[in-house]
């Protein structure tokens, strides 16, 4: 933990021990649920803050490739559509190079080579991509943010020869009729 956090951390427990003697309550009592409370907050914030920052100071080595905005994702279960492992929706995030895709809350790399094929699962409101790997029971789904993420990101993945499913395949070729209309 660095020193600017252990700074915000002890801030933060000052001003709830500070508390009770800055606030004139009448009843004493409700002391410790307004500290308590102005803790969980400021816990909060501090948690998002956090986050935002992992995200903005994440160095990537390979410039080549290209990020998909993601309003959440998820980890699955490979045969299981809709059931979730974990969920993240702070600091998602997908980044599809030449010859790997960087994915999820760790930023795992994995390269193309380990995917075993790549779903597409579309229903009122979401768009979500599903990476089943050809070494583990679970899958990772990137819900994206915008149709022309979904679609930029297909198109990405079939141009580097990533083997699609027929529900990818079939988004894929609705985007091209429409765009030849």
């Amino acid at each position: 933990m660095g020193n600017g956090r252990l700074v915000v951390m002890a801030s933060m427990f000052s001003i709830c021990a500070a508390l009770p003697l800055i606030v004139p309550v009448e009843n004493k009592a409700a002391v410790p649920a307004a500290v308590l409370m102005f803790g969980c907050v400021a816990l909060l914030l501090w948690i998002l803050v956090a986050f935002r920052r992992a995200r903005l100071r994440r160095v990537e080595h390979e410039v080549d490739g290209i990020e998909i905005p993601l309003s959440a994702s998820f980890v699955g279960i490979r045969g299981v559509p809709l059931v979730a492992l974990g969920t993240n929706s702070l600091a998602t995030y997908l980044r599809l190079g030449t010859t790997h895709v960087v994915h999820g809350m760790s930023y795992e790399r994995s390269p193309y080579a380990r995917i075993e094929r790549v779903e597409a699962m579309t229903l009122p409101a979401t768009r979500n991509l599903i990476f089943v790997w050809r070494d583990s029971p679970q899958t990772f789904v990137a819900n994206l943010a915008t149709q022309a993420a979904f679609i930029q990101a297909l198109r990405w993945l079939d141009e580097r020869g990533v083997p699609l499913a027929e529900s990818a395949r079939q988004v894929l070729e609705k985007a091209r009729d429409d765009l030849a209309a």
